[in-house]
């Protein structure tokens, strides 16, 4: 479902907690904040994993989404250094959310060839650029959703997952056993942030480099106000 039941949605009010809803579109942005969500994370095609058939770039995304929303709205997708978490605020976002950039710290469970890759990776590279900026055709979308009911549950959710990622729902290929670490990297760590990756460090270094180096630029070219 798209949000939480309304008896989870009450409970977490009664609770005194946040809810901070992910989205992938403006409209599921708008309609969260119509469900009571205290603040909205948008991801834009820049972003990994599932693409939406209608989901936008993070720079559209945001920068729409600001002039309809009153909760804050927090970016997400491509971003991973001080200067795209500047580009983040003045579209109006109140804060980023970064996934890829924290692939490639030393606190990070993968193995090391894998943060290496992501160092090593470039933006442009077809297997990152595609991956990204491609969503589901909406007719293989539509097919695999007409599907429902029809082949066993645990396949069509196998399936829906291939056209979520652009591929084909009926590739042999895609939908043969365990995946494991090299795949896992692919779907978690697809972000064209991977431009912005040049070297593993601790999660405190890079939060610290992306304040001081945001600090740095702002002290030169004034405030984004």
């Amino acid at each position: 479902t798209l949000f939480p039941s309304t008896t989870l949605f009450r409970s977490i009010k009664e609770a005194g907690l946040k809810w901070v809803h992910k989205v992938v579109t403006v409209h599921h942005a708008v309609a969260a904040e119509r469900q009571g969500a205290d603040a909205v994370v948008i991801v834009g095609l820049e972003g990994t994993a599932f693409k939406s058939i209608s989901q936008l770039p993070t720079l559209v995304s945001v920068t729409t989404a600001v002039r309809q929303m009153t909760v804050p709205v927090i970016a997400a997708g491509g971003i991973g250094d001080a200067r795209g978490f500047l580009a983040a605020l003045a579209m109006g976002a109140e804060g980023v959310y970064m996934g890829t950039r924290f692939l490639a710290t030393e606190e990070c469970p993968i193995p090391e060839r894998h943060k290496q890759k992501l160092v090593a990776a470039n933006p442009w590279d077809p297997d990152f650029r595609d991956r990204c900026l491609a969503p589901p055709r909406p007719e293989e979308y539509e097919r695999i959703m007409g599907k429902r009911g029809s082949i066993p549950q645990d396949e069509w959710l196998q399936r829906l997952e291939q056209v979520m990622f652009g591929h084909d729902a009926d590739s042999k290929a895609k939908l043969d056993g365990d995946w494991g670490a090299e795949a896992a990297l692919r779907i978690a760590g697809g972000s064209l942030a991977v431009g912005v990756i040049d070297r593993v460090m601790s999660v405190r270094e890079l939060i610290d480099t992306i304040i001081g180096d945001a600090e740095r630029i702002l002290s030169r070219q004034g405030s984004l106000g």
